[in-house]
């Protein structure tokens, strides 16, 4: 019937189209927990799907950015670990060479410039050059797997010959 009613409309381009949807059989029940639109690599997405795929991105970028605050923060604590009780050294606006790091000086400094701060003790400070590479790395990561993520869902999906959506 559906056919009948889609050919009367569309003409022969009717014919061409293929049903590829999931079918269950009478007295299946269930509950549907997630609906995708697939397309085809190569062809415009409409509104919905475009929609879809936005609102996919913001998910993922809220993920990431979340991540990102979680490891800033245990970076920041793991710095500040070091860097209390230690002599600094120059090269640091706002801190003289030779003074006592402690928890005024950090508060005067806004967090995110904590990371150059250098410290007389060198052993200390190859565990913080350490700890910076580590945490850069890291946020590398995060990004990379998130440009990924987006790539890949921007890419298109295979699907099999005839079918476009």
């Amino acid at each position: 019937p559906e056919e009948k009613l889609l050919r009367a409309i569309f003409g022969e381009k009717a014919s061409d189209v293929r049903d590829t949807s999931l079918k269950l059989p009478p007295g299946v029940t269930g509950t549907i927990v997630d609906v995708r639109v697939f397309s085809r690599r190569g062809v415009d997405k409409d509104e919905r799907a475009m929609a879809i795929e936005r609102a996919e991105i913001e998910r993922l970028a809220k993920d990431r950015d979340d991540e990102k605050a979680i490891q800033e923060r245990s970076f920041l604590n793991r710095l500040r670990e070091k860097l209390l009780g230690h002599k600094a050294s120059g090269g640091f606006k706002g801190i003289k060479s030779g003074t006592e790091i402690d928890e005024a000086i950090l508060a005067e400094h806004p967090r995110g410039s904590w990371r150059h701060i250098g410290v007389q003790d060198d052993a200390v400070m190859a565990d913080i050059e350490t700890l910076k590479r580590e945490y850069d790395a890291a946020v590398g990561r995060l990004q990379a797997r998130f440009d990924s993520k987006v790539e890949k869902l921007q890419r298109g999906d295979e699907l099999p010959p005839g079918v476009m959506k």
